[in-house]
């Protein structure tokens, strides 16, 4: 409307008013008119707002003509965790089990711009509920993210995962990305970032104490009824050998909890969420060095 208002009020059919001046300022300068910022995402110049805006159109046409994708471009999400009582969107829409976007659209009778713009807030969010309903005797609030880093890139995917989603499309700040390690490191001379490449996303339940008391004692408890079963010494050096291994695999990886942000400005505003990625040195060294995972560079 504000693009067919301008062209009246320039032919002299309706009056130029402040908010259409400064949309044709804005345009002017190739920037994005503030009336379009109110309900949609920043961006340098105009060019990559509309450059964006036709991205994010594909991701969600072709999510509503021929399904899911293998896939999600993640920064074409408008803002992935915008959850909470302040969230327009998510008072009308609750995603599904199965994440149905088209019918959630014919439910709502939101109209297709407005879904470019404002909908898939609670993409993460629908992902945990999607996992826990599949899990009989989860609940929500004990449901947690879990990430791991693939090998592949965006075009190597050919197939959905069985349970979560792989979302492409991030860049990793002040570090680089070890394919063949699978961990960060540090980063090559001159490089600022480094494209990330193709992230499982998934969900964990996290037990209470009690809870994971009871499953310990469990374990501890068939392993002993199927030692004394076989009554054979060679299964507990085996099982002794085993669990040492494990216990120094899990000890070696360096694990850390890395933000997410929409743009290479880090305010709270701009905060996603967090993904743990395996790292080769300590947390502590990543975080002095600042290292982040970012949906823009632009």
């Amino acid at each position: 409307m504000v693009l067919t208002h301008l062209v009246d009020a320039i032919d002299g059919r309706i009056v130029l008013n402040e908010s259409l001046r400064d949309a044709l300022d804005s345009i002017y300068l190739s920037k994005v008119p503030s009336v379009w910022l109110r309900i949609s995402w920043e961006a340098s110049t105009l060019g990559f707002w509309f450059t964006e805006l036709k991205e994010r159109n594909d991701q969600l046409y072709s999510w509503l003509s021929t399904g899911a994708p293998h896939s999600f471009w993640f920064p074409g999400f408008f803002n992935p965790m915008a959850v909470g009582p302040k969230s327009r969107v998510l008072s009308k829409l609750e995603f599904g089990a199965k994440l149905n976007l088209r019918q959630q659209c014919v439910q709502t009778k939101m109209s297709y711009l407005t879904l470019i713009v404002l909908c898939l807030q609670g993409l993460l969010t629908a992902l945990r509920q999607e996992v826990s309903r599949s899990h009989s005797g989860w609940s929500l609030e004990f449901v947690s993210l879990q990430t791991a880093v693939t090998k592949r890139l965006y075009e190597e995917v050919t197939e959905a995962p069985k349970e979560g989603m792989y979302i492409h499309g991030l860049f990793l700040q002040a570090a680089s990305w070890d394919r063949r390690g699978s961990r960060i490191v540090e980063p090559r001379p001159k490089q600022l970032f480094d494209f990330m490449p193709v992230i499982h996303v998934t969900t964990r339940y996290e037990l209470t104490v009690e809870e994971m008391r009871y499953q310990q004692q469990k374990i501890i408890d068939e392993n002993a009824m199927l030692l004394v079963q076989q009554n054979n010494s060679s299964v507990v050096q085996r099982l002794t050998s085993r669990l040492a291994q494990q216990e120094a695999s899990n000890a070696s990886i360096e694990k850390m909890d890395i933000p997410v942000y929409r743009k290479v400005r880090r305010t709270t505003k701009n905060f996603i969420t967090r993904f743990t990625i395996p790292c080769s040195k300590t947390a502590e060294h990543w975080k002095m060095r600042g290292v982040a995972l970012l949906c823009d560079i632009r």
